[in-house]
């Protein structure tokens, strides 16, 4: 018992005395060409605000918010959503961006025909590189043109 007590912290120093010497500027995942993002259904329980809060704390630069999370305090009662105002959506842009996170994504996104244009425009507008969707199967061959 006492030797995998000392081989654990003999390894735990070794770790924590070469993560000292690298450059810090980029996390390991981006140096090996990787972009983690945070799923913030992890934090479901809490606010975008909240989750955007958490993310900065682990150090993760980007998160993916999915649709109908509650906002934050900032925002009263609105939810994460493409009928949030430009406004609206700029302060979360802003937001996130105050604390080093990129709205890389949303999803999942289960929606009606007539809503996906919508969420697509939203999403461009968002500056988000994609969203992840579960169209039902008579939207797969529907065509969405954002302006």
């Amino acid at each position: 018992m006492k030797t995998t007590k000392m081989v654990f912290i003999a390894l735990s120093c070794l770790l924590l005395s070469t993560g000292c010497a690298q450059d810090n500027t980029k996390t390991k995942a981006e140096k090996q060409g990787w972009h983690l993002s945070m799923q913030s259904y992890t934090f479901h329980l809490f606010s975008v605000t909240e989750a955007l809060d958490k993310t900065e704390e682990l150090g993760l630069r980007f998160i993916e918010i999915y649709p109908g999370q509650k906002m934050g305090p900032d925002f009263g009662d609105l939810v994460f959503g493409y009928d949030l105002s430009s406004e609206d959506q700029e302060r979360l842009r802003v937001l996130a961006a105050s604390k080093g996170v990129k709205i890389i994504s949303s999803g999942v996104w289960t929606a009606k025909t007539e809503e996906w244009e919508p969420i697509f425009a939203f999403a461009k507008n968002m500056g988000m590189e994609f969203i992840s969707a579960e169209p039902g199967r008579d939207d797969w061959d529907i065509e969405i043109v954002t302006k």
